[in-house]
């Protein structure tokens, strides 16, 4: 229910989808909300071997002695059997410890193939580099703005967890001196969203015609040979708003698909305030100054732009196309709450605008006597 408020809106549908990463009960995702140790567990676990019972994996022992009352211990000792996390050496593992994009960026590089010991994640005094290192080459920190001491948030989880689906992984190569065996390179392997996931595969496009029967014009990959598709036929469905708007879905290697349609980073979602003119540029609240605040172009050619307008009211959604970008925005009352959605250039190609209706008040109103306190 907060997906507005969601930044890596890509990332955040995918793992919704797949299971990987759940909302909460209200029905929010809740996306600056912090990652305790314990939930990172699990979303690695997830991420390796799917939905499992964690149950599985409690009778693994470890020297860990803070995780018996953890409902992660399952996820816990499956990780930390597999060094892909460790305690302080004195037991601890503190699974309710929120976790730092350092310490989440070390888990996921190690559950990609990579030794803690030998690319020096632990046990060094540059660990800290060392992890961060990596975690760029690697592009687990494509997207994440947060640095290395920063708390992990839901939402950057998802992006880091997004990232480390396609990364590819690794398989340690070993040589041997006097019997003793070491890591000398890292072979390139396939990545998790297509050993564990059936062969992810991103498409992105520009909807067309929303509703039912929505067309859906194909940008890539080339293995997705129709150059529309009715996306009823894939059971994925657009909402009139989305028109014009650049979205994206997964399909699995048998164009099976796996998540919803999500808005593409190619587009971006504007609030448009109620009340702008089309007077001069160099007064306040004009058309032109509220694009150039938001980074839009606004020469008089944007301002002629004109993008598709969908108008929510008690009747059916109304798309109107080839509407004045100017005439639309300072026309907007009071009651309609309006966003205009950007391409990857800054011109607007769709703007929706949502009537609020005003109901009668049926009862009678009670005014207040000396006698009320409240």
């Amino acid at each position: 229910t907060d997906m507005d408020k969601v930044t890596n809106t890509e990332a955040v549908s995918l793992m919704v989808d797949l299971g990987i990463i759940v909302g909460k009960p209200d029905g929010s995702f809740a996306p600056t909300e912090g990652v305790d140790r314990a939930a990172m567990a699990k979303l690695i676990t997830y991420i390796l071997m799917g939905d499992v019972d964690a149950a599985i994996f409690e009778g693994t022992a470890t020297d860990l002695t803070d995780i018996d009352t953890s409902w992660a211990e399952g996820y816990i000792k499956y990780c930390y059997s597999n060094g892909i996390i460790a305690g302080d050496g004195q037991g601890h593992f503190f699974p309710t410890q929120g976790v730092t994009v350092v310490q989440a960026a070390k888990m996921l590089l190690v559950a990609l193939g990579y030794n803690a010991d030998n690319r020096g994640y632990q046990g060094n005094s540059n660990w800290s580099v060392n992890i961060m290192k990596d975690a760029q080459t690697t592009g687990l920190m494509k997207g994440i703005s947060a640095t290395a001491t920063d708390a992990l948030t839901r939402d950057g989880a998802a992006q880091m967890i997004f990232n480390a689906l396609f990364a590819n992984t690794v398989e340690p190569q070993y040589q041997y001196d006097m019997g003793t065996q070491y890591i000398v390179s890292y072979k390139s392997a396939a990545s998790l969203a297509e050993t564990m996931y059936n062969g992810l595969t991103k498409v992105t496009g520009t909807v067309k015609t929303a509703g039912a029967d929505t067309e859906f014009s194909v940008v890539s990959p080339d293995k997705v040979n129709d150059n529309t598709i009715s996306l009823n036929q894939k059971g994925l469905s657009t909402t009139p708003a989305q028109t014009n708007m650049k979205v994206v879905f997964y399909v699995d290697k048998n164009g099976k698909l796996v998540s919803s349609a999500a808005v593409s980073k190619a587009s971006t979602v504007y609030e448009i305030p109620v009340g702008l003119t089309d007077g001069a540029a160099t007064k306040d609240g004009t058309v032109k100054n509220w694009l150039k605040s938001e980074g839009l172009s606004y020469t008089d050619d944007t301002l002629k732009t004109k993008p598709s307008v969908v108008t929510y009211s008690d009747a059916a959604p109304v798309t109107t196309s080839a509407a004045d970008l100017k005439t639309v925005i300072s026309g907007l009352k009071a009651g309609q709450v309006a966003t205009a959605v950007a391409d990857g250039n800054g011109v607007i190609t769709n703007i929706t605008i949502i009537s609020k209706k005003i109901a009668d008040v049926d009862n009678a109103a009670k005014t207040k006597v000396e006698d009320e306190t409240t």
